[in-house]
């Protein structure tokens, strides 16, 4: 049987580890990951086996040729370029006949990979997928099957709001060699972003094959910890060399003078002083050297590390040949780099990351950021950085997020915007140099509100945005994209992962540009909600409030440019962002911003108009166009590929469906142009009223499929939907996965309100 092991990455998410070997090659209990994946398919009868070798390719083929396997082909096939995880198959099996199997370099697993060969002839595959059950499945490929094993979906790197299966792809795939003529040549390309959908799309049958044993991708080191402590508590059956029950090495471990807390792996010629306490769930590579009274648990000493004495190392990893002096503290996340030196007395806080070759002066106190913290800055929502001011968002961060964004494609060219506090304006400094340091071309628009800068960045093309504001004690950095909507997922984890990494592009001088004054456009903006209405607004009267001094200001003016008389018959209320519409009229009372949004909808349907609005809208929004031959194109709040790129592209047209003054001047314009009342359009639509809440979850969203199994729910791209005889509620995670929010909508408040209280019993209950 023939198997091709990939083996080509470079293992950026695993740095420090992987700064001088492939991830294939880091060592895992004294041997490289690379080595225990061969044993796995050596064990399962594979007798021909090819890896493919990129990232400091010699290291693979010099440690390959060092293998005396009988009756085994083992070889390796060089990427002259990298080529994605699907583009580097092509050479490597170009002459394969037969089906063959497909495992990555870092996969730590005791699957029986002979039984997904023979299931993948069974059910005469032309893809088989070995799938297995994690419980965050936001760093694997999702997937969706039928009865019959037959893969539905792929999802890859799932937000949470999508991410509601917890069975995911291992890696591990059985290929027909058919196969191979779907992948282009000489550019990268990805398995389960584009091979397989596209295979989908064409027909071939795809099936899953559920696996029940150990499996392990060691992405990062706290995933490399766990994977050591899961295999020291025997959850795999890989074996280590035991020298007593619970203590595992090579040779005899003499430790009269000091203590072992089991379970714990010392490699060979490791030398430790006396009183030192090793364990649990250490693990100490081939000569290392620890000194007295020094006590190491849940960590990995890598090998030729030297450890002084008084030391406490607790979750971490030091990497080889590093030197840690005495009396020094290394917490829990902590990574040091190799060939590093840490200063006696220094305490290294959690996930602190040295880099390698570092010197650390003594009496160090790295408890802030020294290279990379991986804690150091989250999206806290899908496009929100947040924090108070010199704690967690000083502008020292502020600069990191310049310098991430910089670094992308999207943040090439990037318009920024404040609401013109001073605190915001001492972020914008912050964040501007960084941008302008890196190579960006920084447009500034001065300062105004969020949803002018949605604006700004539709209407001058960029791809990204940035706006700044400071209220209630915390200053809030809010980034868009492209159309001035939402940022992808996929460019959501490239920011956060190039500040946890530090993955940033360092330009030359010449490439730095200045700030562009922009503050014109504004004038811009005004006129577009002025072209919201196509007539004179003299025979309609309304008053707009709003906390926003600056969008009360810039509406009445135009209001007053369009002819529009005060009146409070009608009263608009505008959020201080400039999102949210809700009006209160005599004749009708309140409507909300759904319903307002609703009789847009329904005029430009009238119109012969589609019309784009964000995926958890009301459902009767559908209905409504429906009903005059039109249609919702709906765009996420987080996509993880381009299924939405319609829905995005028309939303440059359907900007009053989510700007609060475009939507006031629109309602309007319709009043007049229609002759209608607010009642009156408000009566021609179906009615639907929509209730929202958020709750705590106390299991992981991936769980909620199966827990809700019963009440027959709908998975969709952005959330679980549960339909009742009256009505519906949408379920959508958080982007930490520590709560819901819960959308429900039925034709009466009432009734939403009950399906909502019944949704929240049916979680809590389960």
């Amino acid at each position: 049987m023939k198997a091709i092991i990939l083996a080509g990455g470079s293992g950026k998410s695993l740095q420090p580890l992987t700064y001088s070997v492939p991830k294939s090659m880091v060592r895992l209990f004294s041997r490289p990951v690379l080595a225990y994946v061969i044993d796995l398919l050596v064990k399962n009868g594979f007798d021909d086996i090819t890896m493919t070798a990129g990232c400091m390719a010699q290291q693979i083929e010099d440690y390959l040729s060092s293998f005396n396997l009988d009756s085994i082909r083992l070889r390796a096939v060089r990427e002259q370029i990298p080529l994605g995880t699907a583009g580097s198959l092509k050479s490597a099996a170009k002459d394969f006949k037969e089906p063959f199997l497909v495992i990555n370099g870092e996969c730590v697993c005791d699957f029986e990979l002979n039984k997904i060969m023979k299931f993948h002839h069974a059910h005469n595959a032309d893809v088989t997928v070995a799938c297995t059950k994690v419980s965050d499945p936001r760093e694997c490929a999702v997937i969706e099957f039928d009865d019959d094993d037959k893969v539905k979906t792929f999802t890859d790197k799932p937000t949470w709001s999508c991410a509601f299966s917890d069975c995911v792809s291992t890696g591990i795939y059985v290929l027909n060699p058919e196969i191979l003529h779907y992948i282009p040549d000489g550019r990268p390309y990805d398995f389960s972003k584009e091979l397989f959908p596209l295979l989908m799309r064409e027909g071939f049958n795809i099936v899953h094959c559920q696996q029940e044993g150990f499996w392990s991708d060691i992405g990062n080191p706290e995933a490399f910890l766990r994977c050591q402590a899961d295999i020291l508590d025997k959850k795999s059956k890989i074996e280590l060399p035991s020298h007593a029950d619970g203590i595992y090495s090579e040779q005899p471990v003499e430790s009269e003078d000091f203590n072992i807390i089991k379970p714990c792996f010392i490699g060979r010629n490791v030398t430790v002083g006396a009183g030192s306490v090793i364990g649990p769930y250490a693990v100490i590579e081939d000569g290392c050297k620890i000194g007295e009274n020094t006590s190491i648990s849940s960590s990995a000493l890598l090998p030729y590390s030297s450890i002084g004495g008084n030391c406490e190392i607790k979750g971490s990893i030091v990497c080889g040949k590093s030197i840690i002096k005495s009396g020094t503290r290394l917490m829990q996340g902590s990574v040091i780099g190799g060939d590093s030196i840490i200063g006696s007395g220094s305490l290294i806080g959690r996930h602190m990351v040295i880099p390698p070759q570092s010197l650390v002066e003594n009496g160090t106190q790295a408890t802030k950021d020294i290279q990379y913290s991986h804690t150091v800055l989250c999206l806290k929502s899908f496009n929100r950085f947040s924090g108070q001011p010199g704690t967690e968002l000083g502008s020292v961060n502020a600069s990191i997020i310049g310098q991430a964004l910089a670094s992308m494609e999207i943040g090439k060219k990037t318009g920024v915007l404040t609401d013109g506090t001073p605190v915001s304006k001492a972020f914008l400094h912050s964040l501007c140099g960084a941008l302008m340091l890196h190579g960006a071309q920084v447009w500034n628009f001065g300062e105004g509100f969020y949803s002018q800068l949605e604006f700004y960045t539709r209407f001058c093309g960029m791809k990204s945005g940035i706006f700044i504001s400071y209220e209630n004690d915390e200053i809030q950095i809010s980034l868009c994209g492209e159309n001035g909507l939402s940022l992808s997922n996929l460019s959501v984890r490239e920011i956060e992962n190039r500040i946890k990494y530090r993955d940033f592009v360092i330009p030359d001088a010449s490439s730095i540009k200045d700030v562009s004054d922009m503050t014109g456009v504004n004038m811009m903006y005004r006129r577009e909600i002025i072209r919201q209405s196509d007539t004179e607004l003299s025979d309609v009267a309304c008053t707009v409030k709003s906390s926003n001094e600056k969008i009360k200001m810039l509406i009445d003016d135009c209001l007053y440019r369009l002819g529009c008389r005060t009146g409070d018959s009608l009263t608009f209320t505008i959020n201080r962002h400039g999102t949210l519409l809700s009006a209160f009229s005599r004749d009708c009372g309140n409507l909300s911003h759904e319903r307002l949004a609703a009789i847009c909808l329904n005029y430009e349907a009238q119109n012969g108009r589609d019309v784009s609005a964000p995926f958890n809208s009301p459902a009767a929004y559908d209905g409504i166009a429906s009903k005059h031959g039109r249609q919702v194109y709906r765009y996420y709040n987080s996509p993880t590929d381009f299924s939405d790129a319609a829905a995005r592209e028309l939303s440059r047209s359907s900007a009053f469906m989510r700007d609060a003054l475009f939507m006031a001047v629109k309602i309007l314009n319709i009043m007049a142009v229609t002759g209608k009342s607010l009642k009156r359009l408000s009566n021609e639509l179906p009615q639907f009223y929509v209730t929202k809440k958020s709750v705590d979850l106390s299991f992981s969203p991936a769980e909620l499929s199966a827990r809700l199994s019963r009440s027959s729910p709908k998975l969709t791209r952005e959330g679980i939907i549960i339909t009742y005889p009256q009505g519906r509620v949408l379920l959508t995670p958080s982007k930490s996965g520590k709560s819901l929010r819960l959308l429900a909508e039925a034709d009466s408040y009432e009734i939403s309100k009950d399906l909502c209280s019944q949704a929240e019993k049916l979680i809590e209950n389960q």
